[in-house]
């Protein structure tokens, strides 16, 4: 999932901010623990219910993202980072670093070739068992 690097924790865990398009607005975050295990939270109650994160600041992206926006601003932050309604600026994110991040097992790349094989075996042990 692409994602943007928007804060780290006391523990050293990496917090980020999903920019897919069409991500739900369920689970826009992505913690990578320092392990290196990753899960999907959802991004504002999780960052609402920490107090130990450093909010990075150093791309317009960060900067807009933990912006505390004011009126008619305020609406259009929240069509973008929170209800998702609004696509976020091209321009913002052509100068922010983008990490495409997986979550959970690769899949085989080639599953149909896997699975063939497989049914290959099944075939020949079976064949193999008729035989007198």
């Amino acid at each position: 999932m692409n994602s943007v690097l928007v804060a780290r924790t006391s523990l050293g865990d990496m917090v980020y901010f999903v920019v897919e398009e069409g991500t739900s607005t369920e689970k826009t975050g992505i913690v990578v623990k320092k392990s290196g295990q990753k899960f999907l939270v959802p991004f504002w109650a999780w960052v609402g219910s920490r107090n130990d994160l450093e909010e990075m600041q150093e791309t317009e992206f960060q900067q807009t993202l933990w912006s505390e926006p004011q009126g008619e601003d305020l609406r259009v932050w929240t069509d973008v980072f929170v209800n998702r309604k609004v696509p976020f600026d091209k321009g913002i994110l052509d100068t922010t670093p983008i990490q495409a991040i997986q979550i959970g097992a690769p899949k085989p790349k080639n599953s149909s070739g896997a699975m063939e094989m497989q049914t290959k075996v099944a075939i020949l042990m079976m064949q193999m068992n008729e035989r007198p």
